[in-house]
């Protein structure tokens, strides 16, 4: 039956030219294709329909295998299917995710490679700048390492910036991450994470509403932020300006009734100034994965009672994962150099004179302070860790 199920969505989609954007709600009101192909015959059948004919009665005989011959689209991705870990979800999927039902324009179908059953897992969603700065970078990986090693799936949109550290946080902590695409699931976009993208395929999983084929497109990707937010328990935005896609996406998790979290930043920087706005709107302001744990586990019911009681316990146990730092010895230069960074971003000409050393005694310094975890350093300024 899931099988006629989904050759119904194909002939719908790819023969019959019925758009997602018009089947989602039908399938949200209805909950399913085919109570909406019943009562699209019903319907018909009481000649009141006065708009939407032709996509009523496509809709109606969508199970009647009869009307559409072959279409190349759709033996394209059923030669697709076949191949391993690749996996087609519609709507009347029993392992279609059901938070994702719950969204009023939920997507037909999902493109899967991976594991499937991580999208029903207990989700938490982290977006942010594309041209994020250290500070945020550094921030996004390390909550989500620690939101991943408490059981937490890490949902993001594969994109530079705070996407990929958010995916990379997570695998660090060998935990499981979603990426959600804005263009066809046999594209990589942008190119440069083709290798990420193939380790999440092989570990966690990639999705994607999109046609095979489909190249990215700058309209693409707002849409694919309400699959972000639908999937998961809480957002949390980590670095955003004030026009952004990442308070898209916030602004719809609200919409869906979702947790929304901004980590705060640098007064008057450009980077935070969306996250600064969604705190005075009434978001969460967390300044780590602790914060996340105890809203969504106290103010959300799992489906799932036995990962509930895992996350929880690792919540309580709260293990510390931070690598034992050898400290410097009082008053020695490498105290000096971490003392004299009083800012969240300095350049480095500044640390050197504050401390009065040149600015290759402080280079080699930051190199050391830089392995050792306690600060982290691009383009000339350094930041604290």
């Amino acid at each position: 039956m899931e099988e006629q199920h989904l050759q119904a969505y194909l002939r719908l989609l790819f023969y019959a030219g019925i758009s997602e954007a018009w089947l989602g709600p039908i399938l949200y009101r209805h909950g399913s294709l085919l109570q909406a192909a019943k009562e699209a015959s019903e319907y018909l059948l009481t000649e009141q329909s006065a708009g939407n004919l032709d996509k009523l009665a496509t809709l109606a005989s969508a199970y009647d295998n009869d009307q559409y011959t072959n279409h190349p689209k759709i033996d394209l991705i059923n030669r697709w299917r076949q191949i391993p870990g690749n996996h087609l979800l519609c709507f009347d999927s029993s392992d279609y995710p059901l938070l994702l039902k719950e969204i009023p324009c939920p997507p037909p179908l999902l493109f899967v490679r991976g594991k499937p059953e991580l999208l029903g897992s207990a989700c938490c969603g982290m977006v942010g700048s594309r041209k994020a700065s250290a500070y945020g970078m550094r921030n996004a990986k390390w909550i989500a390492q620690d939101l991943a090693a408490s059981g937490f799936t890490i949902v993001s949109g594969l994109a530079a910036g705070i996407d990929s550290c958010a995916h990379r946080g997570a695998l660090l902590a060998s935990g499981s991450t979603i990426a959600i695409l804005g263009c066809g699931i046999d594209r990589a976009y942008p190119k440069q994470n083709r290798a990420l993208m193939e380790e999440i395929a092989q570990i966690g999983t990639i999705v994607s509403e999109y046609p095979l084929g489909t190249e990215p497109s700058p309209h693409l990707f707002p849409r694919r932020n309400r699959i972000i937010s639908g999937l998961s328990l809480g957002i949390i935005v980590v670095e955003a300006a004030t026009r952004s896609g990442s308070l898209i996406t916030a602004r719809l998790a609200m919409e869906q009734g979702r947790e929304v979290f901004a980590v705060p930043g640098p007064i008057g920087s450009r980077h935070t100034s969306g996250c600064h706005k969604l705190i005075r709107d009434g978001a969460t302001l967390i300044e780590d994965a602790k914060g996340v744990t105890t809203a969504l586990l106290d103010g959300w019911r799992l489906n799932d009672d036995s990962l509930s009681e895992e996350l929880c316990k690792s919540h309580s146990a709260n293990p510390s994962r931070c690598p034992a730092i050898k400290p410097f010895s009082a008053g020695s230069p490498g105290e000096r150099v971490l003392a004299a960074i009083s800012e969240p971003e300095c350049l480095m000409d500044s640390v050197a004179q504050r401390v009065n050393l040149s600015l290759s005694e402080v280079s080699s310094i930051m190199l050391e302070l830089e392995i050792a975890g306690l600060v982290a350093i691009e383009g000339g300024r350094v930041t604290r860790c």
